[in-house]
């Protein structure tokens, strides 16, 4: 059986912003979404995230399930004023299901629930993406994710 060799990211879609706990070392997510050709830019605190953003050029963010819920829930609330069409996706351990209803309502675009397949959040960023860029206009920022 072959392998399949993992899809490249398009041309402006490589780079994601991952939100994750700074004592963390190099998450599973960021080493598949390494291997498959994206640049993963890591930060901790939301002031962190705001500067990746504005000066990065992220396609999108990624919160981890390492992040507390309530400080994501407060980063989606910030960051939809200043960055409305970047997609937001939220990570949750299991345990946190109950509270993807407020991330949902507080900015977050998407959620999965741990463990989920790279390729399904793959696909969310992709359709995510389409859907923002729609929304923006063609005067948005917001660079094709694809994969």
């Amino acid at each position: 059986m072959t392998r399949r060799q993992p899809a490249s990211p398009p041309l402006g879609g490589e780079t994601i912003a991952i939100c994750a706990a700074p004592e963390l070392p190099q998450t599973l997510l960021e080493q598949l979404l390494t291997q498959r050709g994206y640049l993963t830019l890591r930060t901790s605190g939301q002031q962190e995230v705001r500067n990746v953003l504005a000066h990065a050029l992220a396609s999108a963010l990624i919160l981890t399930a390492s992040v507390p819920v309530a400080q994501s829930i407060d980063l989606c609330q910030n960051l939809r004023r200043d960055f409305p069409v970047i997609p937001i996706i939220a990570v949750l351990d299991p345990k946190d299901r109950a509270r993807a209803i407020s991330l949902l309502e507080s900015g977050a675009d998407h959620y999965v629930i741990e463990p989920y397949k790279i390729e399904t959040l793959l696909l969310t960023l992709t359709a995510l993406s389409r859907h923002q860029r729609d929304k923006a206009g063609p005067a948005s920022r917001l660079r094709p994710l694809q994969f």
